[in-house]
């Protein structure tokens, strides 16, 4: 895991060993960037993907949010999308992670209200309305950034 947006997956029989896969269609803040702050709910992003990539993340400073791998990952299947380039500018495979056969990692965090939706260059993604709705939804209840940061996804951390 790298942070609420992007995750590391372990291929089982592909081209490739590991794949760092940047999902499809959803912006977070930041938890860690060189030279910028902590951007607010950048730590509850990363721990909420946390909580569902893999089945025992760890808290290891204590503040109540996972902050660690823990446990074993979590099967996912990636799912690309033809409206969209396969990989980003930092070479990582951009897909749509689905765990258990039916929750999609994307969707899920935009439906906590950890991520919004993000639209690359115009190019609507093939799953853009049903992110809208689940971010009006996280919206409209206050989950998440949406709440915690009056929905500015990229500000300091207070």
């Amino acid at each position: 895991m790298v942070d609420g947006d992007t995750i590391k997956a372990r291929a089982l029989g592909g081209r490739r060993r590991r794949y760092a896969v940047r999902l499809i269609g959803i912006d977070t803040p930041e938890p860690h960037r060189p030279g910028t702050p902590i951007e607010c709910g950048g730590k509850q992003a990363s721990a909420s993907m946390l909580r569902l990539s893999f089945t025992a993340p760890k808290d290891t400073d204590g503040d109540g949010l996972f902050d660690e791998k823990g446990g074993k990952g979590r099967r996912v299947k990636l799912v690309t999308d033809p409206t969209q380039e396969t990989r980003d500018r930092y070479h990582r495979l951009l897909a749509y992670p689905h765990v258990g056969g039916c929750s999609q990692l994307n969707r899920t965090q935009v439906a906590r209200g950890w991520a919004k939706v993000y639209v690359y260059r115009h190019k609507r993604f093939r799953q853009y309305r049903s992110f809208r709705r689940a971010q009006r939804s996280a919206k409209l209840a206050g989950r998440g950034v949406w709440g915690m940061c009056g929905g500015h996804f990229h500000t300091p951390a207070r």
